[in-house]
């Protein structure tokens, strides 16, 4: 939790224009990492370094959306579109099975 306080801070000083493809870059290379993992017994220092990196990416790429929604929704109607946006983003998850489903069906 704390290297996520460190990371927010950084994140919040720089622009998101800067950042932002930072993070996507940085999470595309350890996906790519991970992906180049043919056997996590015979490469165990590629699984337990690149592996929980996954989530590290993640969260910093998290965070940076976050920070550049935050700055540019009004404090108004802050918490209504954060709020439309987990919604928005659970009926996706939900309703995301059944598109693939239907697509994989035919």
């Amino acid at each position: 939790m704390l290297s996520l306080y460190f990371a927010g801070s950084i994140i919040d000083r720089v622009d998101f224009r800067i950042i932002m493809p930072i993070a996507i870059l940085f999470r595309a290379g350890v996906f790519y990492m991970v992906y180049t993992i043919q056997n996590p017994v015979t490469q165990p220092y590629l699984f337990w370094t690149f592996c929980p990196m996954m989530h590290v990416a993640y969260y910093f790429t998290e965070v940076a959306m976050k920070g550049y929604l935050l700055k540019i929704y009004p404090k108004e109607i802050r918490g209504m579109c954060i709020m439309m946006q987990h919604i928005s983003g659970y009926v996706f998850g939900a309703g995301y099975p059944f598109l693939l489903q239907y697509f994989f069906d035919k």
